[in-house]
């Protein structure tokens, strides 16, 4: 009878013992089932970011070539320009003496910008670094009135200098900021509209602006035309193509001048842009 009881007590026990073994079992396979879920979602929030980072690394690829393509289309222009005019028969050695004075320039400006892009490989600077030395706006202004000749639309430029002070300034580089300025007020202006490049005192400063009378800055575009790649509109209300990055980078070069530009302007009417310039002491 006490055998038959031991056998009965185990018996009723049985369902009790699989019950926890089955939950243990299936405890374990949620556990495991959990972990997976949790590797296969970490492995695909990896898979994302690399992919994001390819993303990411090939649009600064393509920024990078934009910016190149735009800086040096400046320079290139001109020399292509002026070598063009030196194959004009009667040109006066006077001329051909500007011509190379302003192909030799252009040059310097491209290597330039070519050891910038060698620095900028590696790493990207706060600021562009220039190299301040005292230097009349007539000089300045020349320079850009020669690159300002081969732009096209046969706009008339004037020159007003109001001024005998020498500013601290990089002729390279102010050279960019005034040729990236002039390129845009002749690309946002009618044909045959004219451009004027003034300089005058302001205090202990000089000012340099570049005036047109072209389609003006929309009031929305106005916070996007210093980003980089951001674009302005033309007449007819549509964004210009092209890199866009002119204002951008004319804006990084005069803060290294501890300048600012400076931007008034009106839809329709025409655009200011200037920037004061340290005077020399």
């Amino acid at each position: 009878m006490a055998q038959n009881d031991t056998i009965n007590d185990r018996l009723s026990d049985a369902p009790v013992t699989l019950c926890i073994g089955v939950a243990v079992v299936l405890s374990l396979g949620g556990i495991i089932g959990f972990r997976r879920i949790i590797a296969e979602r970490t492995a695909l929030a990896a898979e994302q970011e690399r992919s994001r980072r390819l993303t990411d690394l090939t649009v600064y690829k393509a920024d990078f070539t934009a910016m190149v393509a735009h800086e040096l289309a400046n320079p290139l222009a001109a020399i292509r320009g002026y070598s063009e005019m030196m194959q004009t028969r009667g040109l006066t050695s006077e001329d051909q003496a500007y011509a190379l004075d302003v192909i030799r320039t252009e040059a310097n400006t491209m290597i330039t910008l070519v050891n910038d892009l060698r620095s900028a490989a590696t790493a990207e600077r706060d600021d562009f670094a220039v190299q301040l030395a005292p230097v009349s706006p007539n000089v300045l202004i020349a320079n850009a009135v020669a690159f300002a000749r081969t732009l096209p639309g046969n706009h008339p430029f004037t020159t007003t200098v109001e001024t005998y002070t020498e500013v601290m300034a990089d002729v390279v580089r102010i050279g960019q900021v005034l040729r990236n300025l002039l390129t845009n007020a002749a690309h946002f202006s009618a044909d045959g509209s004219p451009i004027q490049i003034r300089a005058t005192e302001q205090g202990a400063r000089v000012r340099i602006a570049i005036i047109d009378q072209g389609v003006g800055i929309a009031s929305g575009d106005m916070e996007h035309i210093f980003a980089k790649f951001g674009r302005g509109r033309d007449q007819d209300g549509k964004k210009v193509r092209g890199a866009s990055l002119g204002l951008y980078l004319a804006r990084r070069i005069l803060r290294a001048h501890g300048a600012e530009l400076i931007v008034e302007s009106m839809s329709g009417i025409g655009s200011e842009f200037a920037f004061d310039l340290e005077a020399a002491r």
